[in-house]
């Protein structure tokens, strides 16, 4: 069953650190790499900050969306849109969207409308600590990813 997990909270709280490492945890646990945004490779082998990244991904047979673009929702649909047109995928192939997001009314109504398109009926708030330290971030990143 198609599920969405939403990485919750506000400006500059590691949000997007936080899914970069569950990525990696992904890519680690024999994750497979379908398509991913022009900027992925090089944060992958540089380990360096690009800002956001997305990446589609078949983990244990499921097909995986990831993005860490969510401080707005138009940019989670126009993220997830463009995604999809470069993989050819469609919204139905996806089973697990997982996106970085603001705790507002308009980015849970964004989470809302993928839910749908992606036929999910489960969406799971992960609300993330604030990033004071790195171990806060990889707590988060062992929340969403036992998640999945």
């Amino acid at each position: 069953m198609a599920k969405v997990i939403a990485l919750q909270g506000n400006d500059n709280t590691g949000k997007t650190t936080t899914l970069k490492l569950v990525i990696k945890m992904l890519l680690n646990d024999k994750a497979r790499l379908i398509d991913f945004s022009n900027n992925f490779g090089y944060w992958l082998h540089n380990h360096s900050s690009v800002g956001d990244i997305w990446a589609i991904m078949e983990y244990k047979n499921e097909i995986i969306f990831i993005t860490t673009a969510g401080d707005y929702p138009q940019i989670i649909k126009d993220t997830f849109s463009r995604a999809l047109q470069l993989s050819g995928l469609k919204a139905t192939n996806i089973n697990i969207f997982i996106s970085a997001i603001h705790d507002t009314p308009l980015c849970k109504q964004a989470i809302k409308q993928i839910e749908s398109d992606i036929g999910a009926n489960q969406i799971i708030y992960v609300n993330k600590i604030s990033s004071q330290t790195k171990t806060n971030d990889v707590t988060d990143a062992n929340k969403v990813f036992s998640s999945i």
